[in-house]
């Protein structure tokens, strides 16, 4: 859990922690289902898109031209 110590968002770190806060009193379903999804936006950016860019990037010398 050190991205969270570090204040980096993890939509499936989230799904239990947001929860274990709501149950606590610390926090609404409203505001989890907004973390949700904007953490998500950005999960699915910077894992999906920039990481695959890099992996594409890294790779490509073996594809035809």
């Amino acid at each position: 859990m050190a991205f969270v110590v570090a204040g980096y968002q993890h939509v499936v770190a989230n799904m239990f922690l947001i929860p274990a806060g709501i149950f606590a009193g610390g926090a609404t379903w409203t505001e989890f289902m907004l973390n949700i999804s904007i953490v998500w936006i950005g999960n699915l950016v910077g894992g999906g898109f920039f990481m695959g860019g890099l992996y594409f990037m890294a790779y490509r010398t073996g594809m035809q031209k």
